[in-house]
């Protein structure tokens, strides 16, 4: 399990600590590569409790929504405005977390939001980015298919008007 490392958990902590410094805009001194600042968040992060299990799930289910709706736009839209709604909503979720600490058996929320950014955001914005890059190549298709009506409609003009 993710949970399961030879650091203490003291050293975890201290990490994930590091990290929501880090993103929070703090200065740290100590320089501590990625690879070890993301192994400790994932090893403090309790990947069995309820409510994370919850967060994962809701993103297996949004990711789910995107593959399914994948070749009708409007649908898309609609599931890039509800992610961008929720990525909106996330300080106001990190607020109400903050002060309902009883769902969580640790306490992985700050201030600054920094697990709620990488936990709930951060997927979500993914998903996002592909949605967008999705739209902005139909966009892209659908203005040649426009441009090569348009060449063919002149085209035909200009030939009955030699005729």
């Amino acid at each position: 399990t993710p949970c399961s490392t030879l650091e203490s958990p003291t050293r975890s902590m201290e990490l994930f600590q590091l990290v929501v410094d880090r993103v929070g805009g703090g200065i740290v001194q100590a320089k501590v590569d990625l690879f070890e600042a993301v192994s400790a968040f994932i090893d403090y992060v309790d990947w069995t409790e309820p409510a994370v299990t919850l967060l994962c799930a809701f993103h297996f289910f949004i990711l789910l929504l995107l593959l399914v709706t994948w070749r009708n736009t409007t649908a898309q839209f609609g599931l890039f405005a509800l992610i961008l709604a929720v990525v909106y909503a996330s300080e106001f979720l990190n607020n109400v977390a903050l002060n309902n600490l009883q769902w969580f058996t640790k306490n992985y929320f700050d201030r600054g939001g920094v697990f709620i950014g990488i936990m709930l955001d951060l997927p979500l914005l993914l998903m996002a980015v592909a949605i967008l890059s999705k739209l902005m190549r139909s966009m892209v298709s659908l203005m040649v298919e426009v441009k090569v009506l348009e060449l063919k409609k002149n085209k035909r003009e200009e030939l009955k008007k030699q005729q």
